[in-house]
Parts: structure tokens; C-alpha cells; sequence
């Protein structure tokens, strides 16, 4: 026999946990290093949980969204979902797939989460791209209001 009893119960501190970071294929990027070159632009990036769950056979899930937005223009470079299975090393490569597409560097990466910054840092160093950590992403925030609108008026 269960009773519900009235109490405070105290919670676990909570600390960040590490992380590993995925390796990087080095030789990838020093032949994209050697094909492409700087142009004056700002990307913003991002790894958030997508808005819409999804439903693949079991148990629906919330997939990860990886949104790429220029700074200046608002344009979305790309967006994925990912799912939660090596998520990190598949926003890594979609980075460098990013890159490879569109066959420039930009000037620099802005970012708003640590998380984000520790994955991208170990290969926007070796491509010599300016990374930052700030709190504010207004073309990024722009895209994900739209893209969370798109999905949302979908269900």
C-alpha cells in the first residue's frame, strides 16, 4: 500500500557534465583548407532540440535541429535534424559539409552555447575561423521563430 506523503526533498547539485569531443578527420581539413578561402561573412549556428517530436515506430522522440543562418542576411545556410545517436560528430561534420558546399570559409562562426563552441572549436581553429561565444543570435533566432512556425502549422 502506497501513501502520497506531503515533503521538500532536496535535489542533487547539478554540475555540467564533460563531454568527449568527436575526432575530426585532419586530412579533410587541411584539403578543404587548401581549396577554399575567407570571405567576409558571419554564419551563426546552433544545436537545439527540434520543436515537433518524431515518430519512428516506437516511441516518439524530440530530434536534434542544426540551424546555419548568415549573420547578415538572415538566409538559412542549412538545417538538419539530427538524431541523439553520436548527434555531435554528425553537427561536426554537417559543419564541414556546409563548408564544402558552399566552397568558402567565413570569417567567423557565432555561436550561443558551450556545447556548441567545444565541437566547432577544434575545426574552426585548424580552418583559422574567428569563433565566438555570445548571448545573442538575431538572425538565428529569426530562423528558428520561422522554422518552429513551419513545423507547428505541419501537425
Amino acid at each position: 500500500n502506497a501513501k502520497w506523503r506531503d515533503g521538500w526533498l532536496k535535489l542533487p547539485s547539478f554540475e555540467k557534465q564533460e563531454f568527449e569531443i568527436p575526432p575530426i578527420d585532419e586530412i579533410r581539413l587541411q584539403r578543404i583548407k587548401k581549396m577554399v578561402f575567407h570571405k567576409p561573412f558571419i554564419w551563426e549556428g546552433d544545436l537545439a532540440y527540434a520543436p515537433v517530436p518524431i515518430h519512428e515506430g516506437g516511441r516518439p522522440y524530440f530530434p536534434f535541429l542544426s540551424l546555419w543562418v548568415d549573420h547578415h542576411s538572415g538566409y538559412i545556410l542549412k538545417g538538419e535534424l539530427l538524431e541523439h545517436l553520436e548527434y555531435r560528430a554528425k553537427f561536426q561534420d554537417q559543419f564541414i559539409r556546409l563548408i564544402e558546399s558552399v566552397r568558402f570559409l567565413p570569417q567567423e562562426v557565432r555561436v550561443n552555447k558551450e556545447e556548441v563552441f567545444k565541437l566547432l572549436e577544434p575545426i574552426t581553429t585548424k580552418l583559422e575561423i574567428k569563433l565566438t561565444l555570445t548571448s545573442k543570435l538575431p538572425a538565428l533566432e529569426e530562423a528558428q521563430k520561422g522554422t518552429e512556425d513551419f513545423f507547428l502549422r505541419r501537425m
